[in-house]
């Protein structure tokens, strides 16, 4: 296989054969945070430069827009160091978690809608999935460190104390109210350590965060109680189909391939992967059966 010398090309396919010219060969031509060339590399490229420039400031621009939130977040923490500063962005574990939410409730002191939204929102959501009837941020002493405290069913405790499930949907609901209006919100796995309704309001979560702050939401997820529950959403027409979009990964020697669910106005799914989750029609028929053939034996 041909390999062309290190440089900048121009390709121009046509319908049989795809021809490459050489632009120029320098050191200057590696590029600087994997999208933008140096401005030696630019002014080589003369007019070209600025189509070049061009594109890496688009794709910096769509890249800003993008928050992601991996599927291993931090285990919580004692207390919290908080220098009277708002982050950027809350990190891929969710770090700065606690630093967006005490920004959130102590940097906005004027009435401003920013005010508490983010703290109100996970307040809020904590709440209908019956993880906390209250979620407090705790000054310790006049030092510069805080703790969570959650209250559930009459008891106060520190939020390392509480079931995992609560730290680790915490950053997912804190990123869907402290990412900018208008930006994509990636998650991978944002159920993991909740029971069934807790990960079922989860898609009531996105729908609502992203029909009121505009927020579009790629989620990863191996939930079915989730995926139910947005189909319901689509019965209720509370989401219309061509605004939710479903996938299925499916893997083969070849690679991994990205299959789209056809779905309907009531939400169900026309084209179900085979086994996608399981047998569970078949799993209640088997469990009457037996039910059927121990109650036919007893009575004999």
């Amino acid at each position: 296989m041909y390999k062309p010398e290190k440089g900048v090309w121009d390709y121009e396919p046509n319908e049989t054969v795809c021809t490459a010219a050489p632009l120029g060969q320098s050191r200057d031509y590696a590029p600087e945070r994997s999208i933008a060339f140096s401005r030696p590399a630019l002014s080589l490229l003369g007019n070209d430069g600025n189509l070049a420039e061009d594109i890496s400031l688009a794709i910096d621009s769509e890249l800003k827009d993008l928050t992601y939130l991996g599927p291993l977040r931090c285990q919580p923490e004692r207390d919290y160091v908080w220098n009277k500063a708002q982050p950027g962005e809350i990190g891929i574990d969710g770090r700065r978690t606690i630093d967006a939410l005490l920004a959130s409730a102590l940097l906005h002191r004027s009435k401003s809608p920013e005010r508490n939204r983010t703290l109100n929102g996970v307040s809020k959501w904590l709440k209908k999935m019956n993880l906390a009837d209250r979620f407090r941020l705790r000054q310790v002493g006049r030092s510069k460190r805080y703790e969570v405290v959650v209250d559930s069913h009459g008891v106060s405790a520190n939020l390392r104390d509480v079931g995992i499930g609560v730290s680790q949907v915490l950053p997912v609901l804190t990123v869907a109210f402290f990412a900018p209006s208008g930006s994509t919100v990636l998650l991978e796995e944002p159920e993991i350590h909740l029971h069934p309704l807790a990960q079922s309001l989860l898609a009531e979560l996105f729908a609502e965060v992203s029909s009121e702050r505009k927020i579009q939401f790629i989620v990863e997820t191996h939930s079915e109680h989730l995926f139910r529950r947005m189909q319901t959403l689509i019965a209720r027409q509370i989401i219309k189909p061509e605004y939710c979009a479903m996938y299925f990964v499916e893997r083969d020697r070849k690679g991994s391939h990205l299959h789209s669910l056809d779905l309907d106005e009531y939400g169900r799914v026309k084209n179900w992967p085979p086994q996608f989750f399981g047998d569970a029609l078949g799993e209640t028929a088997e469990q009457a059966r037996l039910m059927f053939e121990r109650r036919m034996g007893e009575s004999t």
